[in-house]
């Protein structure tokens, strides 16, 4: 019994170990499209939005 436990549990081990990679796949390729998404060129022009924009035009 002891035999078979410690295979169902190296089982469910390797199967945990394979979905966090596949997680971790997942969300780096998901943070890169962000990051790029969130490039700013030096020479961008930045918009603030710390007053309401009925203040902003003025």
């Amino acid at each position: 019994m002891l035999a078979f436990k410690g295979v169902a549990v190296s089982i469910v081990t390797q199967a945990l170990d394979t979905l966090t990679i596949a997680i971790r796949k997942t969300i780096d390729a998901g943070l890169k499209k962000v990051k790029e998404a969130m490039k700013i060129s030096p020479n961008d022009t930045l918009i603030s939005f710390d007053k309401p924009t009925s203040e902003a035009k003025n």
